[in-house]
């Protein structure tokens, strides 16, 4: 018996120390893997197993991106880039590279380079102090003036890997690497190519295997004809679920399907837009509710109804939602008069607290434009009064365009930022609504009302 005991505790320890060793080992290669992503992000990986193939993992989630052919890798790193003003950029050094080109004034810098940076390119010394453009700029001196540059390294260090775009200048891309903190100048798409290759990292098949590939999205937008881009032609460049699919592309590889047909309404999109969505098989879908419904006086009842069923069967179908609910069109300029009984602030409140209600029954995301300067700036709306124009749907699809990348990417605005309830139906009712605007942090700030005297 006591032979038998021994026995099994001999066993039970050989067992317990085997399943240690399982969860050590699991854990060290979980570890591993995050480690290796963590440390690869915003590199240029070359595969020296095959023929120097080169990736580009992804600094925000860690993902790889194929960058095949000059042209292709141009391409990418445009379509990633995040848009920085002068004053941020020059906040960043300038690494020797890339400068070569035509030269009209002999300074070493190319005419594409001074262009950038803004420099005088017929002239040597920019700011005329003995000291040629070139020299300035690897000396970490001002070319445009007095001192040095004001280089913030930490400021680099945030953004090491990303690939910034000038919207004060025409468009030109710079990578920050992420090795030596620098901004490299991609002009052409050879420049962007050679770049990468310049600074890439060899890395063995197995190690790169351990890197996700960047993962496709199918996003569908729902709704009428803002949905379908109406006052921002060309719709497919400047309407906002085309900004939103451009924005997602970003960040994932994207298949993108506008179903909206201007002048339908909830039912329309229950019965026709929805069995159409579902055969794409979404992964993200944006309906856009409420407007022709409250202009057309569809009663609230039908309209939660239809709401109701249809983020039903989209939440059957295992769709990420974002909502988004109506701007005050009573303030626009086709309704300020009054002219539409339906069109209301208290009707339009009714629709959007039905709105939250059905997106919170759900647990999908609820975007709210009512508390935005969509309801109170009419410099965002067109000539027609009702629709907004190209600013206005640019304006839209920044606010939308955060809310999915809470869904897509999990990064919870929540966390961030306060959430704001719909205000009460009478709220405001012998008053002007002013939009709260957005703070310094990406935030929408609560909205006021201006008492009428």
């Amino acid at each position: 018996m006591l032979e038998r005991i021994l026995s099994n505790k001999v066993f039970f320890i050989y067992l317990l120390g085997f399943s240690l060793l399982a969860v050590f080992l699991t854990v060290g290669y979980v570890y591993a893997q995050n480690s290796l992503n963590d440390r690869l992000k915003g590199r240029v990986l070359l595969q020296v197993e095959q023929k120097g193939e080169a990736w580009y993992v992804d600094p925000e989630n860690g993902e790889r991106r194929f960058l095949g052919r000059p042209n292709d890798a141009f391409n990418l790193m445009r379509d990633i880039g995040v848009g920085i003003i002068n004053k941020d950029l020059e906040k960043i050094p300038v690494a020797d590279a890339n400068m070569e080109g035509p030269d009209t004034d002999g300074d070493g810098l190319s005419d594409a380079f001074e262009d950038a940076i803004g420099t005088d390119k017929n002239n040597t010394d920019t700011d005329g102090d003995g000291y040629n453009d070139k020299e300035e700029i690897i000396g970490g001196y001002n070319p445009k003036g007095k001192g040095k540059i004001n280089i913030d390294n930490n400021f680099a260090k945030i953004h090491n890997g990303k690939v910034f775009i000038q919207v004060e200048g025409h468009g030109e891309a710079w990578y920050i690497n992420p090795v030596d903190g620098k901004r490299y100048f991609l002009f052409r798409p050879k420049d962007a190519f050679n770049v990468m290759r310049k600074l890439g990292l060899g890395i063995t098949d197995n190690d790169l295997d351990k890197i996700a590939k960047r993962k496709e999205v199918t996003y569908v937008a729902m709704g009428a004809s803002v949905t379908v881009g109406a006052s921002a032609d060309p719709r497919e460049v400047n309407g906002y679920a085309y900004l939103v699919r451009n924005a997602l592309k970003r960040v994932r590889k994207v298949k993108f399907n506008n179903m909206a047909i201007g002048g339908t309404k909830i039912e329309f999109f229950l019965n026709n837009e929805f069995p159409e969505a579902l055969k794409l098989n979404p992964d993200v879908v944006t309906v856009l509710v409420g407007g022709n419904d409250i202009i057309t006086g569809t009663s609230i009842n039908d309209f939660a109804d239809d709401l109701d069923m249809l983020l039903k069967r989209l939440k059957e179908n295992s769709i990420k939602v974002a909502v988004i609910n109506s701007p005050n069109i009573a303030n626009y300029p086709k309704f300020i008069d009054g002219s539409n009984e339906f069109v209301t602030i208290e009707k339009i409140n009714e629709f959007n607290h039905i709105s939250k209600e059905k997106a919170d029954k759900y647990g999908f995301v609820y975007v709210d434009i009512f508390n935005s300067k969509l309801s109170t700036d009419m410099s965002l709306i067109s000539d027609d009064g009702i629709h907004p124009n190209k600013e206005g749907h640019k304006f839209l699809a920044g606010i939308v365009i955060r809310k999915i990348k809470e869904i897509i990417l999990n990064q919870g605005i929540h966390e961030e930022c306060p959430q704001y309830s719909s205000p009460a139906l009478d709220w405001c009712a012998n008053g002007t609504i002013i939009s709260g605007g957005v703070d310094e942090n990406g935030c929408q700030s609560p909205p006021t009302c201006e008492e009428k005297t």
